[in-house]
């Protein structure tokens, strides 16, 4: 038989767990809102760029005095061709040949010219933003900013479930089946939006109490789990200078009880040594910091060696 059960992840708590990285998702948010305003004004800076008017090929056509002297001069051409032509020719002779290509020549310029003025009509000087251009850059910002915040979300809910770190006291015990004995205050979560998150949140009959009663509610569940115990090892998978301060803090408040530490039973021979010793066995874990693949196996371990877990002390 396993010593736990599988994971079973509070929605609630994953949410409330989330949101108390407000800043991150804050950031993606603005990110993804600049994203969206940016889109827009490329999209609208192309679309004005494909409805102007292509340049007809005609060189200084914008250049007024040179504009009118070339048209005049252009219909004349037209006019001595037509000449031209009028009077027939029994035989196409060279200058016959001449005229008609000039002809043919002046006709095509006349209709270049023709083509410049329908563009001069139509080329006018930049606008300023319409309203319209405005409200698609707020709409876009808008949509962005949305995006930016759900994929914040999802984003963060997927690390906190794939790392496979406790999310709360009530989370790990239900899946060791351990009773808990306290959980101690994280200062850096105290205050601000974390401290009002976990006031409503798994764990919250703990986070609504000050430290010193913390400790004192870890004194009475301890009597009435064990209540002839004298000496307490604390295990877990945390760095041994939190450990020492969970130890310290519980020699402060219950006295009558040696506490001990032995961190990562697994890979410590003098932690083992002093768990084969040991009759009464105290979880500690960090939320968000302890890992349920390290607890899995301290958990086994703990299994095999037949001992029993009185309760938990839990930080955050």
């Amino acid at each position: 038989m396993e010593p736990y059960e599988e994971r079973e992840i509070d929605l609630k708590q994953l949410l409330l767990t989330v949101l108390a990285r407000w800043q991150l998702i804050l950031i993606l948010a603005l990110c993804g809102a600049a994203a969206g305003a940016a889109y827009s004004a490329l999209q609208r800076t192309q679309s004005t760029v494909s409805q102007e008017a292509p340049v007809p090929e005609l060189t200084y056509w914008e250049d007024e005095a040179y504009y009118e002297t070339m048209d005049a001069l252009y219909e004349q051409w037209i006019r001595e061709a037509q000449e031209v032509l009028a009077e027939g020719m029994p035989e196409p002779l060279a200058e016959g040949r001449s005229a008609i290509e000039e002809a043919d020549t002046a006709l095509q310029l006349l209709a270049r010219i023709e083509t410049a003025k329908t563009a001069r009509g139509k080329l006018t000087a930049p606008e300023a933003p319409s309203a319209g251009g405005a409200r698609s850059v707020i709409r876009y910002g808008v949509i962005g900013c949305v995006g930016g915040l759900f994929l914040g979300l999802f984003l963060l809910a997927m690390y906190y479930v794939l790392s496979n770190r406790i999310l709360s006291a009530d989370e790990m015990n239900r899946r060791y089946r351990l009773r808990a004995l306290t959980v101690l205050p994280d200062e850096r979560h105290t205050t601000g939006v974390s401290g009002t998150l976990q006031r409503i949140g798994a764990d919250a009959v703990y986070h609504r109490m000050a430290g010193e009663e913390r400790l004192q509610v870890a004194k009475a569940n301890l009597s009435v789990y064990a209540p002839d115990i004298k000496e307490a090892l604390l295990v877990g998978e945390m760095p041994v200078a939190e450990m020492e301060e969970i130890r310290k803090a519980l020699s402060a408040r219950i006295p009558e009880v040696q506490w001990s530490v032995a961190a990562h039973i697994n890979e410590n021979a003098a932690s083992l040594e002093m768990l084969k010793n040991a009759e009464n066995i105290i979880l500690t874990a960090k939320v968000l910091s302890s890992k349920y693949t390290d607890l899995d196996r301290m958990m086994q371990t703990l299994h095999d060696w037949k001992k029993t877990v009185v309760g938990t002390v839990v930080t955050g």
